[in-house]
């Protein structure tokens, strides 16, 4: 896995508090397929969290982080309480829809605490285009 994806993954799990594997050690927990998360419900498979392969876990992470996705202009966003807040586009250079949220939820990634989650809150006005989750 590619260093920018690798570090987009990691974040984002973090922001989900998803347990990810130290930054600067080689991790056994993570590779090309996602961040090995446990077994599949028969027991018999490994389970990856990839929300970049994965549509379900994708939006299962916008939803968890309060990221909200803006389907006409092609953006997606999250205001942090203290009115801060991150606009990531997709199209283009800017990569793929899936690409845009994963950035977003490693920028909550990186300055959230684990223990403390309360900064992911978010306030939303309820009009435009926006899609809420």
């Amino acid at each position: 896995m590619i260093d920018e994806k690798r570090h987009l993954l990691l974040m984002a799990a973090k922001a989900a508090g998803i347990p990810v594997p130290k930054l600067n050690t080689p991790c056994a927990g993570i590779d090309e397929r996602g961040i090995y998360t446990d077994s599949a419900a028969d027991g018999r498979r490994p389970e990856y969290w990839n929300p970049l392969n994965d549509d379900a876990q994708l939006m299962q992470l916008a939803r968890e982080l309060k990221i909200s996705i803006d389907y006409h202009d092609c953006y997606a966003w999250h205001r942090f309480a203290n009115g801060d807040l991150i606009q990531e586009f997709w199209g283009g250079e800017c990569g793929t829809e899936a690409e845009a949220i994963m950035r977003a939820a490693a920028l909550i990634g990186e300055g959230c605490k684990m223990s403390n989650r309360s900064d992911i809150d978010s306030t939303y006005d309820q009009g435009g285009t926006f899609f809420f989750f």
